[in-house]
Formats: structure tokens, sequence, C-alpha cells
């Protein structure tokens, strides 16, 4: 994982982390020893920022205030004409008019050789291979418990510790996805966070859903959304039912998953000000199989780019944060929870009329600790701390 760590300069977002209610204010903080907590964090401490958590904790007990800026921001637009070229090898946007179906599913949204391609006028993206019904496949393995949806917290990393595969080192599957990143707007200055997800990950996420999710394989009949609402404006209800039953039928097919399967899953960040856009409106994620040598699946954003400030905060304190953590989570004493990192984000917001704002948060990295391991593997590992509110961040600004 690259880590960056640069002065504070403005702020961050709000966010609203999925899987988390809103939190309320404590009645009673837990007391945190930050350097306790950090010494039993695996190699957090190498890898972490370039200040360390100690010296972290000593300017917060000398009453160190730190200030950060709310941002207005937008999605970044594309290079339409580049994203066509790397996804469907065609040299204009107009050009690809051709992959479109008959059907209008979006102004850009295109089908393949069984891929379908999708760009959204809201920063959208969404690459799906079902060439063995791959993309489903490792859609569901990869994202049934929220993982994605909840920025890739702390939980996946505990599943996926490493960042290589026997056979593809970090290094090669970040060049695999170079260009297909690049297309959605992630150049060589993002963040980018890789995971191995190796078949005993696999087999943990599956064994939560009895198995029940399989793995890719040959036989598997393609069938595009095109043909399903081709059907239907031709008044075939029934037949187009049917083909939209098959339309994501690999997942059940009871395929076992093998070592081949094993994939690497690449998570794209931008900065803003030296600060990582981090919720679940912002990031892309790529999954390659190193087995078949191709990208199966993508999903995500285009980056956010920022257009105003709008007001400078003080914050609250990493040790507020982690407290909060800790008391939203239901943990009542240091012993049920392990903090691994707190660093500071921007979170999204929706703050209506179609703004969006970046505010301040502390992203709690945690392991929850005397729970069993289908709880620990349910859970994100990860909350977002609204840095100027002391709240669990909130995705829809509340007035």
């Amino acid at each position: 994982m690259k880590n960056k760590k640069k002065k504070i300069v403005t702020a961050v977002v709000v966010y609203s982390l999925i899987c988390v209610l809103a939190g309320c204010r404590f009645k009673k903080e837990i007391e945190f020893d930050a350097t306790k907590e950090r010494e039993n964090s695996q190699e957090e401490i190498e890898k972490n920022e370039n200040e360390t958590s100690e010296e972290k904790s000593k300017a917060q007990d000398e009453n160190t205030h730190i200030y950060a800026d709310t941002l207005n921001v937008k999605r970044m637009g594309i290079d339409l004409d580049y994203f066509v070229q790397i996804f469907l090898g065609t040299s204009t946007i107009e050009e690809a008019e051709k992959y479109k179906p008959k059907h209008s599913l979006g102004d850009y949204y295109y089908e393949m050789d069984g891929k379908t391609i999708v760009y959204t006028n809201t920063g959208g993206i969404i690459y799906i291979d079902a060439t063995d019904g791959a993309g489903d496949c490792y859609d569901s393995i990869v994202n049934s418990l929220g993982y994605f949806s909840n920025g890739m917290g702390n939980s996946f990393r505990q599943l996926c510790p490493d960042e290589n595969l026997d056979t593809c080192t970090k290094e090669q599957a970040i060049e695999a996805c170079s260009k297909y990143a690049q297309a959605c707007g992630y150049g060589s200055d993002c963040d980018i966070t890789v995971y191995a997800f190796t078949l005993d990950a696999i087999e943990k996420v599956n064994k939560v859903f009895a198995d029940s999710i399989s793995a890719p394989g040959e036989g598997f009949d393609i069938v595009t959304k095109g043909q399903v609402e081709e059907l239907r404006d031709e008044g075939k209800d029934e037949e187009a039912e049917k083909m939209d039953a098959q339309l994501h039928s690999a997942t059940s097919r009871g395929l076992p998953w093998k070592k081949e399967h094993e994939a690497m899953v690449l998570y794209y960040r931008s900065e803003i000000n030296g600060l990582l856009m981090d919720s679940h409106e912002s990031g892309l994620e790529i999954v390659y199989v190193p087995y078949m040598d191709k990208i199966v699946l993508i999903s995500g954003y285009t980056p956010y780019e920022q257009i105003a400030d709008s007001e400078t905060n003080e914050l609250i304190s990493e040790k507020v944060a982690m407290s909060q953590a800790a008391q939203t989570l239901g943990m009542r004493t240091q012993d049920d929870i392990q903090i691994d990192a707190v660093s500071l984000v921007y979170a999204m917001q929706y703050a209506g009329t179609d703004q969006m704002c970046a505010v301040p948060a502390w992203k709690v990295d945690y392991v929850l600790k005397n729970v069993d391991e289908n709880t620990q593997i349910r859970d994100p590992g990860s909350l977002l701390i609204d840095a100027v509110s002391g709240f669990v961040a909130d995705y829809w600004k509340q007035d």
C-alpha cells in the first residue's frame, strides 16, 4: 500500500459508512493507550506514515490544535476517446456507437464479446467480463460482504494480508491494470492498495454463504442486458424474463474454487491536497486474475476535484475519534478492540442540490476482539468519524 502523509493544508468530507448506524456522542469515553495499540498492529508502524503514532499522541497531549477545510468538489471528467480505445479498441467515442445495444441503456453503455462496459454521467464505471461467468462470480466472492462499498476496510486487509501471489507480484498486477485505471481517471499520482485474494481467502468468504458462490468455468452461456431489453421491446416478455434470470446465473452453478482462481484486487484512491479521498462513492476497484491473464471486473467512480473551499474547522483529536469508534461499535473496554491505524482522510458528503462536499474524517482501522470469526469477517473493520462534529461520518448532510 502506498502510504503518503503530507502536511495538512485543507480538509475532508463527511462520509457515511453503509454498514454502521449513525453514531451518538459518548456518554462515557473509552480511554485508549495509542502506543499500546500500535505495538500490536502487524507492520503498521513501518507502513503507516512518516510521522509515528507516538509523535502524534505526544502532539495531541500537548494540546496541539488541528485545522482543516471542508471542500466543495465535483467529479472529474475522463477522456472518452481514450476510454473507448482501451476498453473497446475503437479510435473515437463516435466509432464506439456500434457496440451499443439496440435498446438504449445509457449514453456510454456498451456490449462487446461477452463484456459489458459502462460509464455514467455521474462518474460511475462498470466493466464485467462474462466469459465463463467470471465477472459476476468474482464480484460476488469479493464484494458480497460489502468490502468495496465500505471503502475496502481493515477486515479485507485482515482477510488478504499479502500483496503478492505465488503467480503474480504486486508490481505485475499494477502494470497489468495500469492503462485501464488511467482510462478511468487514475494516473500515476493516485494511491494503489493491492490485495492478494488467495484460495484461502476465497474459501473463508464462501463459508459465510454456505459455499453457495460458484467459481467461474466453461459452459456458461453469455446473456446481455441488451438482449433482454430487445426481447421486451418486441413484446416477448416471457422470453425476456427467462433470459434475465440467466443473466447472473453464473454464481449458482456450484463449481468449486481452485488455486487457479486466485486473484489480485487493486483499490485506487485519489488525493486532494495530500489527503486521500476515502468514501463509498469514491475509489476504483479492479480484479485481475493472473491464471487467465485478464481483468474480469472493474467497479467504482472517477476521482473528485476541488472547486472551492467551504470553511475551516478545528478537528477532534485522534484519541477522541478512537473512543467514538469503539463506543459506536458497542465496545466496553480497550480489550474488546484492537486499533490498527488512524488516518485523516476526506470523506464524501452529499450537501443537496447535486452539491458534493469533502470533509475531514478520521478513518479508524480496527479488529474486533473476543468475537467469533464469522462476526469478524462480516464486520468492515474500518469506521469513519467526522473530524469536525465527532459523530460517525454521514453521507447525507444533516442540517
